[in-house]
């Protein structure tokens, strides 16, 4: 039982730990805010086929 030896690997391990944890973080929040992208554009786009049929005459239930 080498002691700076295991020190050195916990050190990589709470390392690992971290960077895992942010870059989970940092993909959630990129979900999160992609989903709000797609969610905004569909939205522009259905009131803009809205917009178009209207001023064609027709109506959009």
């Amino acid at each position: 039982w080498n002691y700076p030896y295991s020190q050195f690997w916990i050190g990589k391990l709470v390392w690992l730990t971290t960077a895992a944890s942010i870059a989970l973080t940092a993909v959630s929040a990129w979900e999160y805010w992609l989903d709000e992208a797609i969610l905004t554009a569909c939205t522009a786009v259905l009131k803009h086929l809205r917009v178009l049929v209207a001023a064609n005459g027709g109506y959009v239930e």
